[in-house]
């Protein structure tokens, strides 16, 4: 049969099918053969200038069985199958179909040769997929090791600089020095906010981040972000205000580390693109739920900036997108706030919109259910006690520093030294351990990366020696990783709490004193 009257769609379709097909005739002579036949049929055997025939594939002594077999098909017009392993080792990987084409022209008869993988051998297909899946789980694992390396490497000489600018802020400077200060811990506070964003965006893509979810106040939590962006909203003559439904119940139960990042990323924007006018967060009850002890919370960030245009609003949740259409000089930033917001907040099961205009402003929205808290009873911070096994005073407390750092071990030691804190200081666990086994230490600082012995290690050690001892050690582990598997490695290991450089001061000393023993893991 000449070409031409075979249908043109069967040629497009047999083109895209994934299973190598190939049409020939009786002489062998191949009209038609698809991509797949090319790639995984030939090349078991040497393919042939031109199409050649289809007899090719098989050795001499078992051409005669397979055109005995085609002969059948082309007599009685009925398929056969059968492994090809029968009549060919090298193509055992396949089972053969060979299906009789055009029977309404018997003098020019075609066979239709399907060609499927056999499911008791290997798919190459799967092989190449396989292949192609370890590649790319590899590269992943690599970017994975080295975001990891670049966090640590990056976050602890941040901590230096940072810790120590902290320290000259407090000590008497002239005007102009004090204005040099504080630019230069301005640009390494945006320098490690830069990094965090990128690092978080990255740990969120690798389905990293197990949600902690502990009891808080809603209202407590608002307030708090409030005063930690008080100072930029005043700086810029804004106003503010908030609305808090009284529905709500007092105590609520989630992830409040990451709520907390959703709003600072969110109030981020709204201050860094108002200019005049104001601010105002609601946290409104969307849906009461009681018989699953749930509520179902919207949260709204609106500003009075200048609004994003239309044809970016669709782009604003894209990674590295922003919506101002400017270069990003004068408002900063590199576009992940709206990402990461959008990525945690689906992780917590809600969903986020927004509404802008360029002339009134934007309103992001966003609701998440939230549950019900274990207990609604409202501790004072004076009441929750603390993590340390020891009752004496904040000023009698014995602290061990085990960091390899000689400048973060310093800075270590002027926080707690003004705190009239007794410090001991080691570079690796091997010096911590001989520390703690001669002094009655109440808390460690515990670096997880040291030479010798890690922080790790000497945890372990120091909790397995605990189980002859009446005492208890509060251990805090310090790092410049903030992957899940090092926060999973610190507690197993038996740490009390676990913070990533570089340190908050604030927070270290509420780790230390107990007053923020509700949050085990403070990861920026």
């Amino acid at each position: 049969m000449p070409i031409g009257k075979i249908d043109p769609f069967v040629f497009k379709l047999i083109e895209v099918l994934a299973d190598p097909y190939a049409i020939f005739g009786a002489d062998g002579k191949i009209i038609r053969q698809n991509d797949a036949f090319s790639r995984w049929v030939w090349p078991l055997r040497a393919q042939p200038e031109s199409n050649g025939s289809f007899y090719d594939l098989f050795s001499p002594s078992k051409k005669n069985t397979l055109e005995a077999a085609i002969g059948t098909i082309i007599r009685f017009g009925s398929p056969i199958v059968f492994r090809t392993s029968e009549i060919e080792p090298t193509l055992k990987q396949f089972r053969a179909v060979f299906i009789p084409y055009a029977e309404e022209s018997p003098s020019e008869p075609l066979i239709l040769a399907v060609f499927r993988f056999d499911e008791n051998f290997p798919s190459p297909c799967l092989t190449e997929l396989v292949i192609a899946r370890h590649k790319a789980e590899s590269a992943g694992q690599a970017k994975s090791r080295f975001l990891a390396n670049m966090s640590h490497e990056i976050h602890t000489p941040l901590n230096g600089i940072l810790g120590t600018l902290q320290i000259i802020e407090e000590t008497p400077l002239s005007p102009t020095q004090f204005e040099y200060v504080r630019d230069m811990k301005r640009s390494a506070e945006y320098l490690l906010d830069m990094l965090d964003r990128v690092l978080a965006l990255s740990k969120l893509e690798r389905g990293e981040g197990v949600l902690q979810e502990v009891d808080f106040s809603l209202s407590d939590l608002c307030q708090e972000i409030a005063e930690t962006y008080r100072a930029r909203i005043n700086k810029k003559n804004l106003g503010w205000s908030t609305e808090f439904d009284e529905a709500l119940r007092p105590r609520l139960r989630a992830d409040a580390t990451a709520l907390k990042r959703i709003m600072g990323y969110l109030l981020d924007n709204a201050i860094k693109y108002t200019n005049a006018g104001s601010i105002q967060v609601s946290c409104r009850l969307l849906f009461n739920n009681p018989e699953i002890g749930e509520q179902i919370v919207l949260f709204t960030i609106t500003d009075t900036g200048v609004g994003i245009p239309e044809e970016a609003l669709s782009e604003v949740f894209t990674s590295f997108s922003r919506g101002d259409n400017v270069s990003g000089k004068e408002n900063g930033g590199i576009g992940l706030g709206l990402t990461i917001s959008k990525y945690l907040i689906e992780k917590l099961k809600g969903k986020i919109w927004l509404l802008s205009d360029e002339e009134m402003g934007t309103s992001v929205s966003f609701a998440l259910p939230l549950r019900y808290a274990v207990s609604d009873d409202i501790l004072s911070r004076d009441e929750k006690g603390g993590g340390d096994s020891s009752n004496r005073s904040d000023g009698e407390k014995t602290l061990l520093i085990a960091e390899d750092e000689p400048i973060n071990r310093k800075l270590l030691q002027l926080i707690l030294m003004q705190k009239n804190y007794t410090v001991f200081s080691a570079a690796n666990g091997i010096e911590a351990l001989a520390v703690w086994e001669t002094n009655p230490v109440d808390c460690i600082l515990m670096d997880l990366q040291m030479p010798d012995m890690d922080g790790l290690e000497a945890t372990c050690r120091i909790r397995e020696k605990e189980k002859n001892l009446t005492r208890r050690t509060l251990i805090i582990g310090l790092t410049g990783y903030g992957k899940k598997e090092d926060v999973d490695r610190c507690y197993a290991a038996g740490m009390d709490a676990y913070l990533q450089k570089p340190i908050d001061r604030e927070v270290l000393l509420n780790l230390i004193t107990g007053k923020n023993n509700e949050v085990r893991e403070v990861v920026p």
